[in-house]
């Protein structure tokens, strides 16, 4: 946090550090590729994959801020990780494992905006939102600074956001021009920092050094992210 000051657009995700060997916390996650290990929450920069700030799950004894110990599990790991950049006009992005009406209020209270996908069944969406759609089409509500909108591709997809009107722009597809919501055109370039600062990782060995204990298999890869991105930014 030092060492450098983020650009407006960041994102938080998840992360997994590879470890198969005892540990009570330690996690599966198919989706992954490593799919055992133990997971972090991330705050990184949308555009370089700077890793800003974490949080180690360690279950029950996750340290999160006491501010926000009232909060809903998501919202307490996304409270604490952006914390430090309250009131300061940022922009974040999330995917629906975080997202909900009342997080995105949260954040607007503390001038932060928020872009991000959003489950169905979330509490508070309009009963207007949940409508079949044909491919293609779009609708919208809005509350305040916040939008959300659905809109249907191959299935459906819905985005809340406090930055976005439900405007639809062209881009180029595979030969051809299509329409998308800008909302999730902005999500698309925005939301993948933590994947980028994983991928920068990927590429030296360290992160697939052999060792005993899992505290150092979590340092050697967090010393060396922080050190790649220190240089790439300079």
């Amino acid at each position: 946090m030092s060492a450098y000051v983020p650009e407006q657009n960041i994102s938080i995700d998840e992360s997994l550090i590879g470890w198969k060997g005892r540990l009570a916390w330690k996690q599966y996650i198919p989706s992954k590729r490593k799919r055992f290990g133990m997971k972090v929450f991330a705050l990184c920069e949308s555009s370089s994959g700077y890793m800003y700030n974490f949080l180690v799950y360690t279950g029950a004894d996750t340290a999160y801020n006491a501010l926000y110990e009232n909060e809903p599990l998501t919202s307490r790991v996304v409270l604490t990780l952006i914390h430090p950049l309250l009131d300061k006009g940022y922009c974040l992005f999330l995917d629906n494992y975080y997202t909900s009406i009342d997080l995105l209020d949260k954040l607007v209270k503390r001038r932060t905006d928020a872009v991000g996908t959003m489950r169905i069944n979330r509490k508070g969406i309009p009963q207007a939102i949940k409508v079949k759609l044909q491919r293609g089409e779009t609708v919208a509500r809005f509350r305040r600074k916040l939008m959300i909108q659905k809109w249907r591709d191959k299935k459906d997809v819905l985005m809340i956001s406090t930055i976005h009107d439900d405007s639809m722009k062209k881009i180029a597809a595979r030969s051809k021009e299509i329409e998308k919501p800008a909302c999730v055109i902005d999500y698309n370039a925005s939301m993948g920092g933590v994947d980028l600062s994983d991928n920068y990782l990927h590429f030296y060995g360290i992160a697939r050094t052999r060792v005993k204990k899992y505290y150092m298999k979590m340092f050697f890869p967090f010393f060396k992210c922080h050190y790649i991105e220190c240089l790439s930014n300079l």
